[in-house]
């Protein structure tokens, strides 16, 4: 069986960190031969793809979360745009990661935390987590320093108005990261 097609059906077209194929099977010589007979090609440093397949924004996000390992997800700007709730596009993938994690990539923009509540409010997407539509709204409310105060009041505005969200579910994510008495009064605008 050719290698691109063991890699197609390995990864279902998905980009595919060095460490996932070591683990599925593949050596570093057949990766390096398949790059060198551009089968494959490289998405980011560790990180490729099969030429077979095109290269999405999901893409882009598991990418970034298999460059910087796990416990991770996309937060602030990157989630914003992966809802549709913002028109900035973002120069850097924005990652929530524990304060203990460090990258030299120079793509990734690192929300560094000591505490980052991962069980509340993080979903599993196409092979990265993602914070939550109502998690991301206060998200950019708590780092608002980081993303502007008008990215929040524009995002949680057009997340209402689309009905894709409701002031209640985004003050139960208030409430569940202890931050409904400092969001509260944004919200009664909208109740």
């Amino acid at each position: 069986m050719a290698i691109l097609t063991k890699i197609s059906k390995q990864f279902k077209n998905q980009p595919f960190s060095v460490k996932q194929a070591l683990k599925a099977g593949f050596s570093r010589r057949e990766i390096q031969a398949s790059y060198e007979a551009r089968q494959i090609e490289r998405v980011a440093r560790g990180v490729y793809q099969s030429v077979e397949s095109e290269f999405s924004e999901d893409d882009l996000l598991q990418s970034a979360v298999l460059r910087v390992g796990l416990p991770s997800a996309i937060c602030l700007i990157s989630a914003l745009v992966h809802y549709h709730l913002t028109d900035i596009i973002p120069r850097k993938v924005w990652i929530m990661v524990p304060a203990s994690k460090h990258t030299t990539h120079g793509d990734l923009k690192l929300l560094r935390t000591r505490s980052p509540a991962w069980q509340v409010g993080i979903i599993q997407e196409n092979g990265f987590q993602v914070t939550s539509l109502e998690r991301t709204i206060i998200d950019c409310f708590i780092y608002r320093r980081l993303v502007g105060v008008n990215t929040f009041l524009d995002a949680l505005k057009m997340a209402i108005e689309q009905k894709r969200t409701s002031p209640g579910k985004i003050l139960d994510m208030a409430i569940e990261l202890k931050v409904d008495h400092r969001v509260r009064p944004y919200l009664e605008v909208y109740a």
